[in-house]
């Protein structure tokens, strides 16, 4: 009983933190409420879902009320109520999570279906949001041109213009890239992060068994690629006829799959380093110097052409031949 008082005092404790610092409701919340719920229900622990939700709910109206100017004003009411929807909301997605893992399902096909409920909910709100999204977004690409052209004395005049130029065309084509690459791409990032941080609670808290496979074993479906050819397609006929909210159907979803298949391509690698365990300090080193040195969208172009090479078996196969030869007398 005391195990689950201190649970929910810590979860109060930081969703009040986080909505006094961001001051109001706050994404990171995402990485966190569903995992206790998710938890709960692979343990069948029904009762223990009900407090969680009522707790994290309070944490997000109780760090409104004391970030707001006036508690009974119209626009305080409204912003509690906002927080604690949307906290309800982060704390739901842990259903759907702990009833994939309970179903004794594979890490892709919870993320999967985790993904595209809660991205169903979300771009509603991004698309009736748009005018105050577009405007932050504005913002940001003004703090990056003003903080450019403060380094005029330590950049080349090519240097500068090319970063300008860059500025420019993401001002002009945000509506088209937001949805797909910044949208969906952080909660499919985001469901990844929380279902492998409930996979890691279940296993070394309560010795309880994740879903079916990891994150290294994930892999999008073949029939996926169809969408790039579809896509593909319809961005010939976009530059034939151009139709704004042609061009932004498809790059949106252009980008959405160019993280998925990212993401796969993070996967391969990850089991690549699993079948052949090199040493840690050279895996985080190469790592580091792969998504440094621009080689993401190679590892976009790893995670695309998986789907006809299978480079996990090929993988396996070559580290189990260096196995046995070093095993050889």
């Amino acid at each position: 009983m005391w195990t689950r008082v201190a649970i929910w005092g810590l979860l109060f404790v930081l969703g009040f933190l986080l909505t006094v610092i961001a001051d109001g409701p706050s994404t990171l919340s995402f990485a966190l409420f569903p995992i206790p719920v998710a938890i709960s229900i692979v343990r069948g622990q029904f009762r223990f879902v009900h407090a969680l939700f009522a707790c994290v709910t309070l944490s997000g109206v109780a760090g409104v009320a004391v970030s707001a100017d006036s508690f009974y004003s119209s626009e305080s009411v409204l912003l509690m109520a906002r927080a604690a929807a949307f906290y309800i909301f982060v704390a739901f997605v842990g259903v759907p999570l702990g009833w994939g893992i309970l179903s004794r399902w594979s890490y892709g096909r919870v993320a999967a279906i985790v993904t595209v409920i809660v991205f169903a909910v979300v771009l509603p709100i991004y698309v009736m949001d748009w005018e105050v999204i577009n405007n932050e977004c504005v913002e940001v690409l003004d703090w990056f041109e003003t903080q450019l052209a403060g380094q005029s004395d330590s950049t080349t005049a090519k240097s500068r213009a090319q970063q300008q130029d860059r500025i420019e065309w993401l001002r002009l084509h945000n509506m088209d890239l937001f949805f797909g690459l910044v949208g969906f791409g952080t909660v499919l990032l985001g469901t990844c992060l929380t279902l492998s941080g409930t996979s890691f609670c279940l296993r070394v808290g309560f010795g309880e068994p994740g879903p079916t496979s990891s994150f290294a074993e994930m892999r999008p479906p073949d029939w996926l690629v169809w969408s790039i050819i579809v896509v593909a397609t319809l961005y010939f006929v976009e530059l034939r006829w151009t139709n704004d909210w042609l061009r932004a159907i498809v790059w949106n979803t252009a980008f959405g799959l160019g993280v998925t298949y990212w993401l796969n391509g993070l996967s391969v690698l990850a089991f690549t380093s699993h079948a052949f365990r090199p040493n840690f300090v050279v895996f985080a080193l190469a790592l580091v110097i792969i998504m440094a040195s621009g080689f993401i969208p190679i590892i976009c172009f790893v995670g695309l052409f998986d789907t006809w090479a299978d480079f996990r078996t090929r993988a396996t196969t070559i580290a189990q031949t260096w196995k046995e030869r070093a095993d050889e007398p």
